[in-house]
């Protein structure tokens, strides 16, 4: 794991479902004090992950939202690259893998044992947000659901350890729409920085409900819902191209608000120290 002093967001794939040149599908890294995350493996996220310097092995924990697969697709490559760059260096090691029920069974098909010489696979399938609360070295990662159709899908709550004993809170959702312990939990502990997916413009709401997706207007209610410091738009349709409506539709309603281009950094520091929480804990409604 990597001591950063400067901890940052970076998009590593923004599209849904198919990827393109300028948008390849999911993939975000999280990187704080103690960890580096991944949430979302789409194909090629370990391209991506070389293009910002980051080494797959030096991941101490990957998440996976849901088995769709444009979130998971690249997951089986990225595990065997670690495994054996983990065993060529003959450094113990171990990758917290969290998500639904089934990505054990990728995760298996790609490496074989999750206890090999040097590296551990420690995954972590959900069953319940209350009983599948993960924390690495003092960063607390929690799964809340979404609704995304007939797919049981998990979005992800983090508590990311910054210096000065502060935390930033960051909540990823993708895919679907937030049930309402998902809500009731945000506003209980308060989100700094709302990355959530906005597939279809409001224009497309009656698609968006067929396939179980996110809206600009589902994204602009969560937000004045949980007042976060700043929203993020990701996985967007290919079909926008340059122009992408949602950001303007999301901020009729709330101001702070951006669209995530692939491979764009957010620079988590710059949000303000006197906002960000003293406390690691989470209270769950």
């Amino acid at each position: 794991m990597r001591e950063l002093t400067r901890p940052r967001i970076i998009f590593l794939g923004t599209g849904a479902s198919t990827p393109t040149p300028n948008r390849w599908v999911s993939g975000v890294l999280i990187e704080g004090v103690g960890i580096t995350m991944l949430m979302d493996a789409g194909e090629g996220v370990q391209i991506r992950l070389r293009e910002v310097g980051v080494e797959p092995a030096q991941l101490d924990l990957i998440a996976i939202t849901h088995l769709h697969g444009d979130h998971v697709f690249g997951l089986m490559p990225l595990l065997q690259s670690v495994a054996m760059r983990i065993e060529s260096m003959k450094i113990k090691r171990s990758v917290v893998l969290v998500g639904p029920q089934g990505v054990d069974y990728l995760a298996r098909a790609a490496i074989g044992s999750f206890d090999k010489d040097y590296l551990t696979i420690d995954v972590r399938l959900i069953e319940d947000p209350r009983s599948s609360v993960v924390v690495v070295d003092g960063n607390t990662v929690v799964p809340l659901p979404i609704a995304h159709g007939d797919v049981r899908s998990w979005g992800y709550y983090v508590k990311l350890r910054v210096s000065g004993g502060r935390y930033v809170r960051v909540f990823y959702g993708a895919d679907g729409v937030p049930e309402e312990f998902t809500i009731e939990f945000l506003k209980r502990n308060g989100v700094d920085v709302l990355i959530h997916e906005a597939t279809y413009s409001r224009v497309h709401s009656a698609e968006a409900l067929r396939t179980g997706h996110a809206t600009s207007d589902t994204v602009a209610r969560m937000a004045v819902s949980v007042n976060p410091q700043v929203v993020i738009l990701t996985h967007i349709s290919q079909r926008y191209g340059s122009y992408v409506p949602q950001l303007d539709e999301v901020r009729t309603r709330f101001k702070r608000v951006y669209l995530a281009e692939d491979l764009m950094t957010y620079p988590i520091y710059i949000l303000p120290r006197e906002e960000l929480d003293v406390s690691g804990d989470v209270l769950f409604p």
